[in-house]
């Protein structure tokens, strides 16, 4: 009777350790498994990035070859890419290709400095650019402080007294990026990029690369897709003197027949991956520069940016 019972003891036991075994490897294989879905999910990601950047890629030297073989910024190959861009499809990438006139956007840099002639009459445009932006919106997109801490940042020291006291509007000051962490000083030069405004007091993404339309709620735009370090603004100057303007309108400023100036604006997306870049091209006859170049992901966060110091 006592045998019986210790035998009986030990299977309990072994049952037990078994049971036990059975658990603990039931765990590390679903551990295993959990570990293995979650490396190909980010293997599966970074590759669908990959060839979504690629295809952008491939739209940047698209856009590059038409503009080199282009003379005439209105021939009917060419007009498409204008205003609302041109739609295609690399595999199963969803590619659109825009053109944008630097023509059509106000020169920051050349609203600044003691050797610029007509200073007042170029920063207007910017007040009036201000005043349509937000009219349309009813929200406030540019105020008028910040165009005023823009000028202070890009103008000389010797300069940016006399030519911001003449504007409604209060520039941010010196000290308030002494009182920043980590603090840092005012530039009081040209910039080399646009991203550089976000340096600037109240010039945060969102006001400068827009919102995007979120269910009902309408998007909004960014100054950024007003502005620019490259060209005259020879058409947006003619443009705001229109009454009744829009910010469509000034989408849709029709481009000079010779531009020298363009900004190529791609962007591919495929499921949840997603890349646009926005690069300045010189168009020197058939020859065709990149002078700067940003990239972005899908959330418009900046990744990359290579630019050198803007023309004059």
């Amino acid at each position: 009777m006592i045998l019986r019972k210790a035998v009986n003891d030990q299977q309990g036991i072994v049952l037990v350790g078994v049971l036990a075994m059975m658990v603990l490897l039931m765990g590390v294989l679903m551990d295993f498994t959990y570990r293995t879905s979650v490396q190909l999910e980010v293997a599966r990601n970074r590759l669908d990035s990959a060839e979504v950047r690629q295809a952008a890629e491939s739209g940047v030297d698209i856009a590059k070859a038409l503009l080199s073989r282009s003379i005439d910024m209105h021939e009917p190959g060419l007009e498409q890419f204008f205003y609302g861009g041109h739609h295609m499809r690399l595999d199963d990438v969803d590619l659109t290709v825009r053109f944008e006139p630097e023509s059509a956007k106000i020169n920051l840099n050349r609203l600044a400095g003691p050797r610029r002639r007509n200073t007042r009459r170029e920063i207007g445009m910017l007040f009036r650019l201000a005043d349509v932006l937000n009219e349309e919106y009813e929200e406030e997109i540019l105020t008028y402080d910040m165009i005023l801490s823009i000028l202070e940042w890009i103008s000389p020291q010797d300069a940016a007294e006399a030519i911001i006291g003449t504007f409604p509007g209060e520039p941010a000051g010196g000290g308030y990026y002494l009182q920043k962490t980590p603090p840092y000083v005012l530039k009081q030069a040209p910039l080399n990029t646009l991203s550089e405004l976000l340096l600037v007091k109240d010039i945060t993404e969102e006001v400068l690369y827009g919102r995007p339309a979120s269910g009902d709620e309408p998007g909004v735009p960014g100054i950024a897709d007003f502005l620019t370090l490259y060209g005259d603004g020879r058409s947006l100057l003619e443009a705001l003197n229109r009454e009744g303007l829009t910010a469509d309108d000034l989408r849709t400023i029709e481009p000079m027949t010779m531009e020298r100036y363009i900004t190529i604006d791609v962007t591919a997306t495929r499921d949840n991956a997603g890349r646009r870049i926005r690069t300045i091209v010189r168009k020197d006859g058939e020859r065709v520069h990149e002078l700067c170049r940003e990239e972005r992901e899908s959330r418009y966060r900046t990744v990359r940016a290579w630019l050198p110091s803007a023309e004059e």
